[in-house]
């Protein structure tokens, strides 16, 4: 008997973690959205290898293909965070939410300091 009259202490205590948990959760952002960031440096003249799909109502450039490149170097050197058909790139260089200022930067800055979102597995 002594034994289950603890399990009610050890029980609320248990309860009381996640709620300091989801106050952290709040300042970083959605908990089910995974971000990892990714530096491709073009000095080497290697292209990127990514192909992104370009709409101007959006504030991402989700990956529709990898074709080699630097994309691809860095996938072999970085399995635990890999560049996915499907991420979106949230953010080139510190400049996030203009699509259009993010695709230039791709194209013209020679270090890319990149954050994705990886996909989220439902929506495929």
């Amino acid at each position: 008997e002594k034994h289950s009259a603890a399990q009610p202490e050890e029980l609320a205590r248990a309860e009381a973690v996640p709620v300091v948990d989801d106050g952290g959760m709040k300042q970083t952002g959605s908990s089910s959205a995974k971000t990892y960031c990714v530096v491709l440096d073009k000095a080497s003249g290697t292209k990127l290898g990514l192909d992104v799909d370009f709409m101007t109502e959006r504030v991402v450039l989700p990956i529709i293909q990898i074709t080699g490149g630097l994309a691809e170097e860095w996938n072999r050197a970085n399995p635990g965070a890999q560049l996915c058909i499907g991420d979106s790139i949230v953010e080139v260089n510190g400049v996030k939410g203009d699509v259009a200022i993010m695709l230039e930067k791709c194209k013209n800055d020679k270090v890319l300091k990149l954050t994705l979102v990886k996909a989220l597995a439902h929506e495929f």
